[in-house]
């Protein structure tokens, strides 16, 4: 889990503080804002120390944190060159190199942390000898547990044969959805605990029927009938049923984070309602969440469900202007925080509906 990120001159960020909450957290903007780039950032971040600081075939030195974090930017942003993910900045009408700066700091303490740096004209070579990132500072001997991250898109439906492709050859695909891959074709656990018993079921009736991974391809169970490829399942219950095999495989488990981008995508308001109690179950088992949406109706069922529930949700607003950095404000109060570009649509969108039915009556 990650307790604070601080970015300078990352992509669209200047100089970005994020102080995440141990529970739910919410990042809303508009397009472009950088609401995915935080998700990959973070998840980047996380993801590198939990094979290091795990794996004992790895050194906790800074020359493995510099090429896990090196290859993980790569794989997961694609840029052509890796200095391009560092933020340009204008000196006297021109642009100048500059310097990426982050620092990330784990929930396990003031020395859990990584600082590194990334110049932008660095670049990495192909033999991975001369490495773009120099880490000054990284956490030793904390173990960390791997995260998931969720796409926007879902990938049930391209699962089948991912992860040896990767392996064998050089895909034109981001390194997100193979990561997924991995973690969707771990075992079901033989023993659940119940707060996983308690989101399976209800995840499963929602969807009408169970899934199952059989010879490495999922299908769908219905209560009555034949089984049914995974394909032929609409994209909302496969995004749902994503959740479920995360579950039953313990891959989302207490003290881990999940990132989340866009849960809304293809799914109706109906099962948004449920989407949003799922998370507040989660976040009540002990996993981090970490979300990006755009969703006003999820934004609102989370915070009725917190208050219910009296669970702890920090939201993050993300806002640019064209060709300006984007600024970051935090609130742990969704109705305390300004700019809310979805809210702000969908009054103004009631606004005119309401116009047009009292033009009809008046009529």
């Amino acid at each position: 889990m990650l307790k604070r990120l601080h970015i300078r001159n990352f992509t669209v960020f200047e100089d970005a503080e994020f102080e995440l909450s141990e529970g739910l957290n919410v990042v809303v903007g508009t397009n472009g804002s950088g609401k995915t780039h935080l998700l990959k950032l973070a998840y980047t971040i996380e993801s590198v120390g939990a094979k290091i600081l795990n794996d004992e075939w790895l050194v906790q030195d800074a020359h493995n944190w510099a090429n896990g974090l090196s290859r993980g930017l790569m794989g997961r942003f694609r840029p052509e060159s890796i200095g391009r993910l560092v933020r340009a900045q204008a000196k006297n009408g021109r642009k100048r190199n500059s310097l990426a700066v982050i620092e990330a700091e784990f929930l396990k303490g003031n020395q859990a942390a990584v600082e590194f740096k990334l110049a932008a004209n660095a670049q990495l070579t192909p033999d991975h000898r001369k490495l773009p990132i120099t880490v000054s500072k990284f956490p030793k001997g904390n173990e960390l547990i791997m995260p998931v991250l969720m796409p926007a898109k879902e990938m049930l439906a391209m699962f089948t044969g991912l992860t040896s492709l990767a392996r064998e050859r050089a895909i034109s695909i981001d390194q997100t959805y193979v990561d997924l891959a991995e973690h969707l074709e771990a075992p079901a656990k033989n023993k659940l605990d119940a707060y996983a018993k308690k989101a399976i079921a209800s995840l499963e009736h929602i969807m009408g029927g169970k899934i199952l991974l059989e010879n490495g391809r999922f299908y769908f169970y219905p209560p009555k009938g034949e089984r049914q490829a995974i394909d032929m399942v609409a994209e909302g219950f496969r995004k749902l049923a994503t959740i479920v095999q995360l579950l039953s495989n313990g891959r989302l488990s207490p003290n881990n984070t999940l990132y989340w981008d866009e849960p809304e995508a293809n799914l109706n308001p109906a099962l948004l309602r449920e989407v949003a109690a799922l998370l507040v179950t989660l976040v009540q088992a002990g996993i981090q969440v970490v979300l990006a949406t755009h969703s006003l109706f999820l934004l609102k069922e989370i915070h009725i469900l917190a208050y219910k529930k009296k669970a702890s949700v920090r939201y993050f607003g993300l806002s640019a202007e064209t060709g300006e950095a984007t600024s970051v404000t935090m609130s742990d109060n969704l109705e305390l925080l300004p700019d809310i570009v979805a809210l702000d649509a969908e009054l103004a969108q009631t606004d005119r509906f309401q116009e047009v039915l009292d033009r009809k009556h008046a009529e």
